[in-house]
């Protein structure tokens, strides 16, 4: 799967530079951290119901890339992800970093749904590199 980059990315980073954000908990944080677990949980097990859990652009890029979603989840090798270890919420987006993996949610209607997974820090100043990710 090709890697892209996450443009929500930039704004998270800009605000870590700039405002020195820390860990969040409030009730949208424990929501977002809710959601990504619920589906790093069920990547493995339940492919469908992490496939519920993505974003609309991003399981539209998973199965405009991959085929059907269930199977390109499977076929993302997403890390095992770990516990949480840190809930940053700005606005309508949320960054969680588990033990060996960072998701981005946004927050919808329906609730915090994932708009990138498997997702690494680079280089000082550059977003991350995303194996899953909506356009």
């Amino acid at each position: 799967m090709t890697r892209l980059r996450v443009p929500t990315v930039l704004a998270v980073c800009a605000c870590w530079a700039l405002a020195a954000c820390s860990g969040d908990s409030s009730p949208a944080a424990t929501d977002a951290a809710r959601a990504a677990t619920s589906f790093t949980a069920s990547v493995d097990a339940q492919p469908e119901a992490a496939c519920a859990l993505l974003a609309p652009q991003t399981r539209q890029e998973l199965e405009d890339s991959s085929g059907p979603c269930a199977q390109g989840i499977k076929d993302a090798n997403l890390p095992s992800a770990g516990r949480v270890i840190s809930v940053d919420v700005f606005g309508q987006d949320a960054m969680v970093r588990l033990e060996h993996d960072t998701l981005f949610l946004a927050r919808f209607g329906s609730g915090w749904r994932v708009t990138a997974a498997g997702c690494t820090p680079q280089e000082q100043d550059r977003p991350f590199s995303c194996e899953l990710k909506g356009a």
